[in-house]
C-alpha cells in the first residue's frame, strides 16, 4: 500500500484549512524522483555602500572557540554555532574601473554577477547573469516561483541572462498575495489569455526579426536582442504561473496574516519582507531568495542616525562620529541578519529546522572604503550562515587574505585569494546545481 502524503496536504477542521510543515515522510509527488529530503534553500541579502570592516572583522581565525564575534556582529551570540565569517574573498571584476559606471553602481550590479561591466569591446558597461538565476536553469521547476526577488527600494541584485535587472517587489501584501492569494476563475481566464497573446506576439515578432537585424547597426542588433531577450523571459514566466496556477493556492501557515501596506519605518520594513521570506521557504514556494535589504540613503532615526548612510561612509575615515554612526548602521543591519535567521531556526522540518537546510549569505560589495587604490580596500563583508541540509560546518572565521601583500595599494587585483565567485559556486552544487564553475570562479570555495 502507498502510504505517501502530497507535499501540498492540509489539515481542514470545521472552518480552517492549515498547511503542513515539511515533513521527512512527506512524498516526492510533487518533485517526480526527486528525493524525499528536505531541499537545501539559498538566500542572498545585500547590504550597499559598504560596511566599516574594522568593526565588522574578527580578531581571530578559526573553528569554535578559536574565534569571536566582532562588535558590529555580537547581534549573532545566539546563533554563532550557525555562521561563518569569510574574510578577503576576492572581487575583482567589481573593482576594475569603468568610464560609465563607478563604484556605487558596480557595488550592487556586480554582487551576484561577478562581472566586468566593461569586458565587451565597443560596449561601455554591460552585466551578465548572477548566480541566483543560474541556480534556477536547475532547481526553479521545482516551486511556484523560480526565485523570489526582494528590496525595500524597488531596485534589483538579480540580473538575467543578458544582464538586465530582474524584477524585484518591496510591497509585502503583493508578495504575500503572490504567496497564497487564491486565483478566481475570471483571473485564471485573463492569464491565459494573456499567455496566448505575448505567445502570438513573441511569434510574429520572431519570424521578422532575421529580416530586420540586416538592416540594423551593430548598436540596434543589441537592443532588440535585449528587447526580445526580455519579451522571452516574460513568456516564461507567464507560462510558470500559469502552469502552477492551474494547481490551486498554497494555504498560508497557521498564523500568517497578509501585511497592509508598505511599513514607514525602515526596520519595520525590512523584517516584514523576512517573514515573508521565511514564509516563502517554509512552503517551499521557492527555493531562492535574493533581498536587498540595506541601501545607501538608508536612514536609522530610531538608532540616532537620521541621515543617509552614505554620507556617513564617506565621513567615517575623517570623522569619529561618522565612523561611529557607520558602525551602528552595520550593526543594525547585521540585527536584521540575525531577526532572519532565528525565524528560521524556529521552522522545525521533521528532526531539523529550516536554517539547517539552508544558506543564508550576507554580504556588500564595497568595504571600508572605495577601495579603488587604497590598502587592502577590496575587503569586502561576507557571512554565510545555515548548514546546507549538513554539507556546511559553520561556526569558523576563515581569512583567505594574502597577507603578504596587506597594505600595499592596488591588492585587490592580487591573484593568490579564493574569488567570491567560488562560494557562489559551492552554494550551487550545494542546492543541487550542476554549477562547475562562474564567471571568475576557480572552483567550488573549500574550508567553509
Amino acid at each position: 500500500m502507498n502510504h505517501s502524503i502530497s507535499r501540498r496536504t492540509v489539515l481542514r477542521g470545521s472552518s480552517s484549512i492549515i498547511a503542513l510543515p515539511l515533513l521527512d515522510s512527506l512524498a516526492s509527488a510533487d518533485r517526480g524522483t526527486e528525493s524525499q529530503q528536505s531541499p537545501v534553500r539559498s538566500v542572498f541579502l545585500f547590504t550597499q555602500s559598504g560596511v566599516w570592516m574594522e568593526e565588522f572583522t574578527p580578531a581571530k581565525t578559526g573553528t569554535k572557540s578559536q574565534w569571536e564575534l566582532s562588535p558590529t556582529l555580537e547581534p549573532l551570540a545566539d546563533l554563532k554555532p550557525h555562521v561563518s565569517v569569510l574574510s578577503g574573498l576576492r572581487h575583482a571584476n567589481a573593482f576594475k574601473r569603468n568610464p560609465v559606471v563607478n563604484r556605487h553602481s558596480q557595488d550592487n550590479q556586480c554582487h551576484l554577477t561577478a562581472a566586468d561591466l566593461g569586458r565587451i569591446p565597443g560596449v561601455a558597461a554591460r552585466n551578465s547573469v548572477s548566480i541566483d538565476q543560474v541556480m534556477s536553469r536547475s532547481i526553479g521547476d521545482k516551486t511556484r516561483l523560480p526565485t523570489l526577488n526582494l528590496s525595500i527600494n524597488r531596485s534589483s541584485i538579480s540580473f538575467s541572462e543578458n544582464g538586465s535587472a530582474s524584477p524585484s517587489e518591496h510591497r509585502p501584501e503583493i508578495i504575500f498575495d503572490r504567496l497564497f492569494g487564491e486565483r478566481s476563475q475570471d483571473s485564471l481566464a485573463k492569464l491565459e489569455a494573456l499567455h496566448r497573446r505575448n505567445k502570438s506576439i513573441l511569434d510574429s515578432v520572431s519570424e521578422q526579426t532575421s529580416s530586420l537585424n540586416r538592416r540594423l547597426g551593430q548598436s540596434d542588433r543589441e537592443k532588440l536582442d535585449e528587447y526580445l531577450f526580455q519579451v522571452r523571459e516574460v513568456e516564461q514566466r507567464l507560462a510558470i504561473e500559469r502552469e502552477w496556477a492551474s494547481k490551486g493556492p498554497v494555504p498560508a501557515p497557521a498564523g500568517a496574516t497578509a501585511p497592509k501596506g508598505v511599513p514607514k519605518s525602515r526596520n519595520e520594513h525590512v523584517r516584514t519582507l523576512m517573514d515573508l521570506i521565511v514564509l516563502a521557504l517554509q512552503t517551499d514556494q521557492t527555493r531562492i531568495v535574493t533581498f536587498w535589504l540595506g541601501e545607501m540613503g538608508c536612514q536609522y532615526p530610531e538608532i540616532g542616525c537620521p541621515d543617509g548612510y552614505h554620507g556617513y561612509t564617506h565621513g567615517a575615515t575623517g570623522s569619529e562620529v561618522a565612523r561611529s554612526k557607520m558602525v551602528a548602521v552595520d550593526r543594525q543591519r547585521v540585527d536584521h541578519f540575525a531577526y532572519l535567521l532565528e525565524k528560521m531556526r524556529n521552522v522545525d522540518e521533521g528532526g531539523h529546522d529550516l536554517l539547517y537546510h539552508s544558506m543564508v549569505h550576507y554580504g556588500a560589495g564595497m568595504g571600508s572604503r572605495h577601495g579603488e587604490g587604497e590598502p587592502d580596500g577590496d575587503h569586502l563583508a561576507n557571512l554565510l550562515a545555515g548548514h546546507g541540509g549538513g554539507a556546511l560546518s559553520p561556526d569558523r572565521h576563515v581569512d583567505f587574505r594574502d597577507y603578504d601583500n596587506i597594505g600595499v595599494p592596488g591588492n585587490y587585483a592580487a591573484s593568490g585569494r579564493q574569488p567570491l565567485a567560488n562560494l557562489y559556486v559551492r552554494m550551487a552544487q550545494i542546492a543541487g546545481c550542476p554549477v562547475d564553475s562562474f564567471v571568475d570562479s576557480d572552483g567550488p570555495l573549500s574550508d567553509i
